[in-house]
């Protein structure tokens, strides 16, 4: 077995699908591949802790991991020896096999009867993660079928150098899953917010509209936000509905847009009840990584005054953090920053970032251009 020729097909292989759906799992398959073997299992003997991965295995029996964390654990000297060396076979290159017991005393223990039982009698394992407690891990664990031997010596060579290999594969995948959570979660929120919110881009094509303004405007759910996945609307650019076509006063609005630095509104009539609707639309410059685009906010005419509505429409409108939009209500009662600072509990420091930001979001030059911005916004709803 060439370590060097094999690890180069695993890396290949691996990183074009980096942060793919089933990345790691396609790895493992490869690794056991090149161990000539399809029976692998990532699990963890003492799951918790701040680590989370799904249990992961393949040509075994469905129930193999279950029965032994359920069955075995606490009383095999393979998983109190796991337990008692863990961090300490991890800092050493995390290869159990080889580093805990010898093969022949591993066939003798729980762990290696139930293996027996399943028609296996050889296992290479090995540390993919340990946390700094020592109370959570997962082990890479592949396997030979009956009558096939012991993993030979450059394979166990293999498993010890694509480890470190696949730890950052399962680091990597576990931080765009819980980014991908994330965003997720934010399209959600989003989706059900109590204003609507609609997106046009630079040519005038209606790019998502969430739940409230499809209500409003009276468009189906073709055009929810994230229909086709976290990109945006699951239609092409080309197949998008241009804005005049799907709403003529907005389409107005959108073009009253173009023309000024401050946001512009309308009065309209929802769709579905005939009820007065306020329309405000501001211009969001290019930047990098973000083409130019038209924001739209929709709100009920009678909630329009609403103080948490006003500050959930400029939150939207702008773009605001929960941070920056706290500051808003303080800027409107004239607080200088340092009184900001005392009325929230944070640095001077904290506050002057944040007003920084505002400042750029709403492409003021200070906090009187700021506030006369907002009060200008805020008058459009009146």
């Amino acid at each position: 077995m060439s370590i060097n020729d094999a690890m180069l097909r695993v890396l290949e292989q691996s990183l074009d699908e980096l942060g793919e759906p089933g990345a790691v799992e396609r790895l493992l398959l490869r690794v056991a591949a090149e161990m000539k073997t399809d029976k692998v299992s990532l699990y963890s003997p003492r799951p918790g802790g701040p680590m989370s991965y799904p249990i992961y295995q393949h040509g075994l029996p469905h129930d193999f991991d279950a029965i032994y964390l359920r069955d075995m654990a606490g009383r095999d000297p393979w998983y109190d020896g796991v337990v008692a060396r863990g961090p300490q076979l991890f800092r050493q290159g995390g290869m159990l096999s080889q580093q805990l017991m010898p093969t022949a005393q591993f066939a003798r223990t729980p762990m290696g009867e139930q293996m027996r039982s399943y028609g296996l009698d050889a296992m290479a394992s090995t540390f993919i993660e340990v946390d700094g407690s020592g109370n959570s891990f997962y082990i890479l664990c592949l396997m030979n079928e009956a009558g096939r031997g012991d993993f030979s010596d450059s394979q166990f060579r293999f498993l010890r150098a694509v480890t470190p290999w696949v730890r950052r594969v399962v680091h990597a995948q576990r931080r765009m899953d819980a980014l991908r959570r994330q965003v997720e979660d934010a399209q959600a929120a989003v989706e059900q917010m109590p204003i609507g919110l609609v997106q046009v881009d630079a040519d005038g094509r209606l790019s998502h509209a969430n739940l409230l303004a499809r209500q409003c405007l009276g468009l189906d759910d073709r055009w929810h936000p994230w229909a086709g996945g976290s990109g945006g609307s699951r239609h092409g650019t080309e197949q998008r509905p241009w804005l005049r076509i799907a709403h003529a006063d907005l389409h107005q609005l959108w073009l009253g847009s173009q023309l000024r630095r401050d946001p512009v509104a309308c009065r309209l009539a929802s769709a579905a009840d005939q009820r007065a609707w306020v329309a405000l639309a501001r211009r969001v410059p290019a930047s990098p990584g973000r083409d130019a685009a038209v924001h739209i906010v929709l709100t009920r005419e009678k909630a329009a005054v609403d103080p948490t509505n006003l500050l959930t429409v400029l939150a939207t409108l702008y773009g605001l953090t929960p941070a920056e939009s706290a500051l808003i209500a303080l800027l409107l009662q004239g607080m200088a920053p340092r009184e900001m600072a005392e009325a929230q509990g944070v640095r001077l420091s904290t506050v002057r970032t944040h007003l920084s930001h505002l400042f750029q979001k709403t492409g003021t030059r200070g906090q009187v251009d700021l506030v006369q911005t907002l009060s200008r916004t805020m008058n459009l709803l009146a």
